[in-house]
C-alpha cells in the first residue's frame, strides 16, 4: 500500500488531517508499512497515539519507535530470565494481544498510558483476559485468519466464530484482550514448530501472571461451556469433564473480577448456586498461603496430560521462579521442579514431614503418591520454627535441602521398641525408647504416628520441628563432620556449620512426650539433608535399610522397625 493511500485511510478513520508534506511523515509511513502485514495491523499499532494534538511526522516516528523499543526490552528480559532450565521471574507480560478495534493481533506495547509505561511487571489496565474451557476435538474447528496474519490455525468451537466472540467482547466494553488461541502460538505449520516449542518454554508457565498480574482489577470474561458458547448452568453441563469448573488450567484463571461470557438473556437454572461456587473458588485461589484444599481442587480436575496438572499448580503456588515448560519432561521431573520453585518453604516442609517416601531415602514422595494418597501425619498448624530451603534453585537436580533445625539433639541415640507389638504387624506404632549412651539416660515416647524405617543397631540424631498441637521430629543418621555453611552470603545469616544427615523416619508426638524429649536438645544447628543418591553412598546401614524398604513396599506399609 503506497504511503499516500495509507495516510488517507488513517486520516479518514481516525478523523485527522495529517499531511504527507509534514516533516518526517514519509519516514514514519515507510516504517509503518515495513513493519505491518496489512492496513488492519498498521491501524492497530498507531490508533492510540495518531490523534494526539500537534502530532507531526517526527513526533509520530518517536511514538512508533518507542513501541519497538518497549518490545525489544521485554524480549531481552525474557531471554535474561532464562537460567539453565528455569525462569528467574514469573512476572512475564504477554507477547501478543488482540486489539478488538483493528481486529488484529498486535504487540502489547501498542497500549500507551502513564498507568504502566515501560514497567515490565505491571500490565495495562485496558488489557482484559478471556478464560474458557476447551471443547472436545470433535467439536472444534481450525481457522486460518488474518487476525493473527495466519501465523497458525486458531482452534475454536464449531458452533461459534471469532467475529461473534469479538462483537460480544466489544459490547461488554473490551478494547484489548488476551485470548490464548490467538495470542499464544498454537501448533500449525511444521516449519514453525521449533519456534512454538521455544515460546512455550516461557509463555506457558507464565500464563497465570497475565490473569493475576497487577493491576488485579482488570476484567476476565469467562466462558464456562466453551469459547464463545452460550452459558448454561444445568447439571448435565456441570458434570462434563470439559466444563470450566473441571479443567486444570482454569484454576489459575479463577478471579474475583470475572464477567460471564455467553449470556443469552434466558433464565439460568440454579444460577445463584453456580455463581456462588465461582466466588468461593476465586477466594480459595486468592489465598496467599498454599493449602491442601487448593491441591485437592486441582487434583480432582481433568487435563489433557498429567504434566499440565503440575504446570497449572505452579502458578497457584505463587512460585517466584519457574521451570521452563518442556513437553518431553516426565511427570516426576516436573514434580521435583515444582518442589524446588515453590514460594513457601513451609508448604515444601509440610510435604517433607507428612508424606512417606516411596523410594529409598527419598526426601519427598513421588507425584503419584502425593496426588493419590493421604498424608501419614497430621497437618502442620501454628508456628514452625524451621523451614526447608533448597540450595542452588537453578540446578538441574535438587541435591541438598538446608534446614535451620532448632533444638537439634547434640548426642546420638539408639532407638528400640518397648511395645509387645511393632509396626511390622501392620498395627499402631510401637512405644519407642530413645537411649543416649553418652549420658546413660533414656526417654520413652509413644508416637501419635510415624513413617519411615528404624534399626536398633543404628545410631541416630533427631531434629525437632515445632508445630501445634503435635511436634514433629525427624530421625536422621549423622554421616560426617559439619560442613561449611553455604547460605551465608545469600541469606545474610551468621556463620554456622552445616551438618550432613540422612533422613530415616519422621515422628509425630504429643506435647507430653515433647516436654520430656526437649531435655536432650542443645543449641541450634544447620542441617543438610542429603539426596537419595548421596544417602545410599554414605549410610552405614545400606543393605539392611534396603531390605526393610523393599519389605515395606511389598506389603504397602509406611513404617517398619527391625529390633534386635
Amino acid at each position: 500500500m503506497p504511503s499516500e493511500v495509507l495516510l488517507h485511510h488513517l486520516n479518514d478513520i481516525l478523523g485527522t488531517s495529517h499531511k504527507l508534506t509534514t516533516d518526517g511523515m514519509r519516514s514514519l509511513l515507510k516504517e509503518i508499512r515495513a513493519t505491518s502485514h496489512d492496513f488492519g495491523e498498521a491501524y492497530g499499532k498507531v490508533r492510540q497515539w495518531w490523534t494526539i494534538p500537534h502530532l507531526d511526522g517526527v513526533h509520530g516516528l518517536v511514538y512508533y519507535t518507542s513501541l519497538y523499543r518497549r518490545e525489544a526490552t521485554r524480549e531481552a528480559r525474557r531471554r535474561h530470565a532464562v537460567e539453565s532450565s528455569s525462569l528467574s521471574s514469573s512476572y512475564m507480560p504477554p507477547r501478543r494481544i488482540w486489539d478488538l478495534h483493528s481486529n488484529r493481533v498486535v504487540p502489547l506495547g501498542v497500549i500507551l498510558g502513564d498507568d504502566y509505561g515501560d514497567t515490565f511487571d505491571v500490565l495495562p489496565d485496558q488489557l482484559w483476559t478471556i478464560s474458557h474451557s476447551w471443547v472436545a476435538d470433535a467439536e472444534r474447528k481450525m481457522v486460518w485468519t488474518t487476525i493473527n496474519n495466519k501465523r497458525w490455525p486458531v482452534p475454536i468451537p464449531r458452533a461459534t466464530s471469532l467475529e461473534h466472540i469479538r462483537v460480544e467482547l466489544l459490547n461488554m466494553g473490551a478494547e484489548y484482550v488476551w485470548l490464548d488461541v490467538l495470542c499464544l502460538r498454537q501448533q500449525g505449520r511444521e516449519e514453525d514448530e521449533d519456534r512454538r516449542i521455544e515460546e512455550w518454554k516461557i509463555d506457558v508457565p507464565t500464563i497465570g501472571y497475565i490473569y493475576r498480574g497487577n493491576p488485579r482489577s482488570r476484567p476476565c470474561v469467562t466462558y464456562f461451556n466453551g469459547l464463545g458458547l452460550p452459558l448454561t448452568t444445568g447439571l448435565s453441563a456441570l458434570s462434563s469433564d470439559r466444563h470450566w469448573f473441571n479443567r486444570v488450567w482454569t484454576l489459575q484463571e479463577s478471579l474475583t473480577t470475572w464477567l460471564p461470557g455467553g449470556l443469552t438473556g434466558e433464565a439460568l437454572p440454579a444460577g445463584t448456586e453456580f455463581f456462588s461456587r465461582l466466588e468461593g473458588l476465586a477466594r480459595l485461589v486468592a489465598v496467599e498461603d498454599q493449602n491442601d484444599h487448593l491441591v485437592s481442587e486441582l487434583i480432582r480436575r481433568h487435563c489433557a496430560k498429567e504434566l499440565d496438572r503440575i504446570a497449572g499448580l505452579t502458578y497457584c503456588f505463587r512460585c517466584p521462579t519457574l521451570t521452563l515448560y518442556d513437553e518431553t519432561a516426565s511427570v516426576e521431573q516436573a514434580w521435583r521442579s515444582l518442589l524446588k520453585h515453590a514460594t513457601s518453604s513451609v508448604w515444601r516442609h509440610s510435604i517433607f514431614l507428612r508424606y512417606a517416601a516411596d523410594t529409598p531415602f527419598a526426601l519427598f514422595p513421588s507425584w503419584k503418591t502425593y496426588s493419590v494418597g493421604d498424608p501419614i501425619l497430621s497437618p502442620m498448624t501454628g508456628c514452625s520454627s524451621s523451614e526447608l530451603d533448597i540450595s542452588h534453585v537453578y540446578a538441574c537436580n535438587m541435591e541438598q535441602l538446608h534446614h535451620r533445625g532448632y533444638h537439634f539433639l547434640s548426642e546420638t541415640c539408639k532407638i528400640s521398641s518397648l511395645s509387645p507389638r511393632t509396626a511390622d504387624d501392620g498395627l499402631s506404632p510401637a512405644t519407642l525408647r530413645l537411649h543416649f549412651p553418652s549420658k546413660s539416660r533414656s526417654v520413652v515416647v509413644t508416637p501419635v504416628d510415624i513413617h519411615g524405617a528404624l534399626l536398633s543397631t543404628a545410631f541416630y540424631r533427631i531434629v525437632r520441628i515445632c508445630s501445634i498441637p503435635y511436634q514433629f521430629w525427624v530421625i536422621v543418621e549423622d554421616v560426617s563432620e559439619p560442613l561449611p555453611h553455604s547460605f551465608d552470603q545469600q541469606r545474610k545469616l551468621p556463620t554456622v556449620s552445616a551438618r550432613p544427615v540422612i533422613k530415616w523416619a519422621v515422628l509425630q508426638i504429643s506435647e507430653h512426650d515433647e516436654d520430656r524429649l526437649s531435655a536432650f536438645v542443645t543449641d541450634d544447628q544447620e542441617v543438610v539433608y542429603l539426596s537419595e543418591a548421596e544417602s545410599l553412598k554414605k549410610t552405614k546401614h545400606g543393605r539392611k535399610y534396603l531390605q526393610m524398604f523393599q519389605h515395606m513396599k511389598e506389603t504397602g506399609r509406611t513404617y517398619m522397625s527391625r529390633f534386635a
